[in-house]
């Protein structure tokens, strides 16, 4: 089911046309813009809503009682889908599930007051998460929400794989081992079609002429440093 639904979502239109462009489309966990493995993982569920139908029908995830919805041990699948208004994300998530309903799969679209409760007590079968995924230069504190002994793990995730690598991460100092041990995580997590990326959101930034010292990162915005100041 998680596998039919990854590949039911266009997430490059709904990136490019439902929010005219206000996130750049990507399948990883951490952002295309950073240094860590993107391009060496493979999406093995894109963009495909017929393979996503032969595969709930191979499953025996079938519509029997003809109500355009299909069953899932004898109850209608209709996924319950949590998000926060910010960003867009309920825009996003209304066109996912519009795009879910097409190969048969009710996905009922909640936007929540109290999106944080409703993460760290599990009451979801989907739910939108908005972070800063390098808050240390880094996103190994980003990837301990799959750590499966983690107070963070949103999802309730388990996989020995994915546990180890994380755990030898966390005694390891060498850089480049550190990376190599990240986007074999990435990738374990997408094989588990585990989490389903919206992508990484753009953002502007506008300063006057007298303004220095500005440096924005691609990681993130809103960091004020002893250097930005006017000019006389």
């Amino acid at each position: 089911l998680r596998q039919a639904v990854m590949m039911a979502v266009d997430g490059q239109t709904i990136a490019d046309v439902t929010t005219s462009g206000a996130y750049t489309y990507g399948y990883a966990l951490v952002p295309s813009s950073l240094d860590f493995g993107y391009d060496q993982l493979t999406n093995p569920y894109p963009y495909d809503p017929e393979a996503a139908k032969a595969l709930l029908d191979g499953a025996g995830i079938l519509d029997s009682d003809g109500d355009g919805y299909r069953e899932l041990d004898g109850e209608k699948v209709n996924i319950d889908y949590k998000v926060s208004a910010n960003r867009s994300m309920d825009i996003i998530a209304q066109a996912q599930a519009a795009q879910l309903e097409a190969i048969g799969i009710q996905c009922t679209v909640e936007v929540t007051k109290t999106h944080a409760e409703i993460l760290n007590n599990h009451l979801f079968d989907m739910a939108n998460s908005n972070e800063v995924t390098t808050q240390t230069g880094d996103p190994s504190k980003f990837l301990k929400h799959w750590y499966s002994a983690s107070d963070d793990n949103y999802s309730n995730y388990k996989n020995p794989a994915f546990d180890a690598l994380y755990e030898a991460m966390e005694g390891e100092f060498d850089e480049s081992a550190r990376k190599e041990a990240m986007t074999k995580m990435q990738q374990i997590l997408l094989d588990d079609a585990q989490s389903l990326v919206y992508g990484y959101f753009n953002y502007n930034i506008c300063t006057v002429e007298d303004l220095t010292g500005v440096n924005p990162n691609p990681n993130d915005f809103y960091w004020v440093v002893k250097d930005i100041h006017f000019t006389d």
